[in-house]
């Protein structure tokens, strides 16, 4: 997840870096992968509408790759 981060962080516009972080968090904390995609579908939409269009190509592109812990038992 670092690096996907990071990669988010490179295209970002600097003055949204902390927003963008906040919001990635919000995604990485939810419950099952369902909410988990939900809440990143929320944010593509999001950065697309403050016309932060790459980083929002990044985050769609990269998310699911974060998103594979979702799966495992809860035990784990």
């Amino acid at each position: 997840m670092t690096h996907f981060y990071r990669n988010v962080f490179s295209v970002a516009s600097r003055s949204k870096v902390k927003l963008i972080a906040k919001k990635l968090k919000a995604i990485h904390a939810q419950e099952n992968m369902k909410a988990a995609r939900e809440k990143a579908k929320a944010m593509v939409a999001q950065l697309q509408a403050m016309m932060l269009k790459e980083t929002a190509k990044k985050v769609e592109d990269g998310i699911e790759e974060t998103l594979i812990y979702c799966d495992f038992p809860s035990e784990h």
